[in-house]
């Protein structure tokens, strides 16, 4: 499996929120068992789909409910957060642009806490 290599948001009153850049099932969830691993396997597929969608030109809002929709039918118990972040500042935002985004995801399944991100491109 490839490394986890992690990016880090230090925030106001010492708390801190950590990013996994990698998004195989593998590295996910090291207390999950298998079958729970396979579950959680619906986040990074989720989050492909909302990022396709933004991409071609859906609402950002409408993408990030329907991806919390997709992992709460496929298991997962809680959604921190789904989010679209200007890539530089982390930033929430509500429109894709011509700026580089990050989709940023905190969800809980089986009592693991996953959190991912990955890039998403300009609107085409």
């Amino acid at each position: 499996p490839a490394p986890n290599v992690v990016t880090s948001e230090h925030r106001p009153g010492g708390r801190t929120n950590i990013w996994r850049t990698t998004s195989t099932p593998a590295n996910y969830g090291g207390d999950l068992d298998e079958a729970a691993r396979a579950q959680a396997a619906v986040l990074p597929t989720a989050m492909r789909q909302a990022i396709a969608r933004m991409e071609a030109g859906a609402p950002v809002g409408a993408a990030l409910r329907d991806l919390e929709h997709k992992l709460i039918e496929g298991g997962f118990s809680k959604v921190d957060y789904a989010a679209l972040a200007d890539a530089a500042s982390l930033e929430r935002i509500d429109t894709l642009s011509n700026r580089p985004a990050r989709l940023l995801v905190a969800a809980h399944i089986h009592g693991t806490r996953l959190i991912d991100n990955m890039a998403v491109g300009s609107r085409g």
